[in-house]
Order: structure tokens, then C-alpha cells, then sequence
């Protein structure tokens, strides 16, 4: 594989009551760590602690024992909150190893990996909360250059007032 630049377009956000919403395909998830605003109906995403891939993001999403390692990062009171893209196969590995690489999510446990792939360029658009839009990882570096540019930042900027979606995806095109 060559240096390849991949855009990823993003949507969310369900709530981990409305997680039954999630696509039945194969793609990304963003798992993260929200507060939810009932009197406005939005979350105010917290951190992101899990990046993930699966051939049915739905499915994936659903299975009970991920569930119990992802809130080992939440904090009472607070809830699981995810977002999802879909993405070629071919793709989906690299740009999963890119984005754990970048963002460092305390649930990956092999985010101290070492990257595998050529140069790859990631461009996200749509619901990029705490995700970096653009990022770039080289072939045998345990961080992206973004990462290194940030190291003595200790904590997240939350993102406040994000719209939860209720409805189900078969309603709107997911690419």
C-alpha cells in the first residue's frame, strides 16, 4: 500500500439508550463519555475512550462485554455516547490504527501500537467531536505527528450543546 489520504465522514450522536438507532453495517465507531442535558436534549461530550471497527457497527456496539470496558472510563452520573462512519473495507483497518494512533483512547489497549501502514491521511468531517480533522500517521511511529505537537496538554475541552440523534439511520443516506 502506497500513501493514502482517506475522508471519513462522521455522524452521530446516540445516546447508549438509543444505541438500537445504529447502523446494521459495516464501518468506524467513536465511543465516548457524555453528559446529557434533558431540558435541551443535548450531550456535552466529555472524552472520547474508544475507537473501534466492525462489519456491523450496530452489532458490535450492542455486545454486552465492551460495554462493562468502556465504562471503567466513565464517571458516575455521566453515560456512553457514540458516533459512527462508514468506510471500505480495504480502508477500515488503516483508518481505525490512524485514529487510535492520533487520539490515544484510554479503552484501546493496543494504543501504544507501533503504525503498520504507509503514510495515511485522514480527512473527518460531519460530527468530529474531540476527533482531529485532519490527521497523519507514518509507517512505524507509536504517535502521530498531531500527538507530539500536544503532549504537555493534560486535560480534554469538553464539546458542548451536541444535537442527539433519534432517529434511525434507514430514514437518511449513510455513506
Amino acid at each position: 500500500m502506497a500513501e493514502q489520504t482517506i475522508i471519513i465522514h462522521i455522524k452521530g450522536y446516540w445516546r447508549n439508550q438509543d444505541k438500537m438507532d445504529l447502523p446494521e453495517q459495516a464501518g468506524l465507531f467513536f465511543v465516548y463519555e457524555a453528559n446529557y442535558n434533558p431540558t435541551d436534549q443535548t450531550v456535552d461530550l466529555l472524552k472520547l475512550i474508544y475507537i473501534g471497527d466492525a462489519d456491523n457497527i450496530k452489532s458490535q456496539i450492542l455486545h454486552r462485554e465492551h460495554e462493562s470496558s468502556w465504562m471503567d472510563h466513565v464517571a458516575a452520573g455521566h453515560e456512553l455516547c457514540f458516533a459512527c462512519a462508514a468506510i471500505d473495507n480495504y480502508y477500515r483497518g488503516r483508518a481505525r490504527a490512524a485514529y487510535v494512533i492520533t487520539h490515544q483512547p484510554p479503552a484501546n489497549n493496543n494504543s501504544a501500537e507501533v503504525f503498520q501502514f504507509d503514510t495515511t491521511t485522514i480527512v473527518s468531517n460531519g460530527n468530529t467531536a474531540l476527533i482531529n480533522p485532519v490527521i497523519t500517521a507514518r509507517k512505524n511511529k507509536a504517535v502521530a505527528d498531531e500527538i507530539l505537537l500536544s503532549t504537555n496538554r493534560k486535560e480534554m475541552i469538553p464539546v458542548r450543546a451536541v444535537q442527539v440523534s433519534t432517529c434511525n439511520l434507514n430514514d437518511r443516506p449513510f455513506h
